[in-house]
C-alpha cells in the first residue's frame, strides 16, 4: 500500500529509570534535526521535562512559559480508563508531523495500556508508523521487559532495542547478549543497535542537566561554552550516533512505510 504521506510516531521507552531514555530522545531528536526532518517533541516526564526544556523550550521552558501560550502537557497518569485516552492528542499530532515522545520510568504498564486501547498499531493503514525505541542497560532485567514489551504486542509493534554503554552501567552487554537473546531478537525482528558513552566532566554535565543544552548547539563553533577540543568531542559523537540510528532504515528519509 502506498500512501500520499508517511509519519512516525516515536516513543522511546525503558521501565527502569537511570536507564538513559531522556538522553537517546535527545539523540533522536538530533538525528531528525540533521537530516532537516520537522518534527514536534512530547515530554512526558511530568516532573523533569529536560527533553522538553532543551529541545522545545516554548512548550515546556520556565522562562518561556508566560510569554507563550504552550501546547496542553500530555503525561502518562494512571491506568484508569478516563486517563487513557489523554496521550491520544499525540495520535492527530503526529499525523500532521512527526512526533518524537520521550516517557518517563516506571510508566510502562500505562504506556502498552494505552497502545493497546487507543487504536494507534492499526492507524499504520492510515500512513502513521509507531516505532518504540526500547532503551536497556546490560541487565536480564532489560531483556525480560523487552520481552514483555514484544509479546503484549502480539509482536506488531516495530521495536528497537537501544543498548546504552554508559560508563557506570553494571554488567556487560557482551554476556547478556547470548546466543539463546539474539535468537530471540531476530526471531521477534528487532533490531538492535549500541549507543557509546560520552564521558563527561562535571561542567559539561552542568551544562546538559542544569542549563539544558543543545547537543548540536554545543559542538557549533559559533557557541563559547565549551573549548574547541571538547567542541570536536561533542561533534564526532553526534556524527556517530546519529549514523547509528539512521543506519536501522527507519527513519523518514523517503515517505514509504517500514518493512
Amino acid at each position: 500500500m502506498t500512501f500520499a504521506k508517511v509519519h512516525y510516531l516515536h516513543l522511546v521507552m525503558g521501565e527502569i529509570g537511570g536507564v538513559g531514555k531522556s538522553w537517546f530522545t535527545k539523540l533522536l531528536i538530533e538525528a531528525y534535526k540533521d537530516l532537516c526532518l520537522e518534527h514536534d517533541v512530547v515530554d512526558c516526564d511530568e516532573t523533569t521535562p529536560n527533553v522538553g526544556r532543551a529541545y522545545d523550550r516554548p512548550n515546556y521552558h520556565p522562562d518561556c512559559i508566560g510569554e507563550y501560550e504552550p501546547r496542553k502537557p500530555i503525561y502518562f497518569i494512571s491506568e484508569n480508563l478516563n486517563d487513557r485516552d489523554l496521550p491520544s492528542e499525540m495520535i492527530g499530532m503526529a499525523m500532521k508531523k512527526d512526533v518524537i515522545v520521550n516517557t518517563p520510568a516506571q510508566v510502562g504498564k500505562v504506556v502498552n495500556a494505552w497502545i493497546q486501547d487507543s487504536g494507534l498499531l492499526a492507524m499504520r493503514e492510515h500512513g502513521l508508523n509507531t516505532i518504540c525505541w526500547f532503551v536497556g542497560k546490560p541487565t536480564n532485567a532489560s531483556i525480560e521487559q523487552l520481552r514483555s514489551l514484544h509479546t503484549i504486542h502480539n509482536g506488531k509493534l516495530k521495536i528497537v532495542f537501544a543498548k546504552n554503554n554508559f560508563v557506570g552501567h553494571a554488567g556487560s552487554w557482551k554476556s547478556i547478549m547470548d546466543d539463546h537473546t539474539l535468537d530471540f531478537l531476530e526471531t521477534a525482528g528487532i533490531q538492535h543497535i549500541d549507543i557509546s558513552d560520552l564521558r563527561l566532566n562535571e561542567e559539561q554535565r552542568r551544562l546538559i542537566d542544569q542549563e539544558y543544552a543543545v547537543f548540536s548547539e554545543l559542538a557549533s563553533p559559533d557557541d563559547q561554552r565549551l573549548q574547541l577540543h571538547e567542541k570536536m568531542k561533542f561533534a564526532q559523537y553526534l556524527k556517530t550516533t546519529i549514523a547509528t540510528i539512521v543506519g536501522t532504515g527507519l527513519l523518514p528519509i523517503a515517505d514509504k512505510p517500514y518493512s
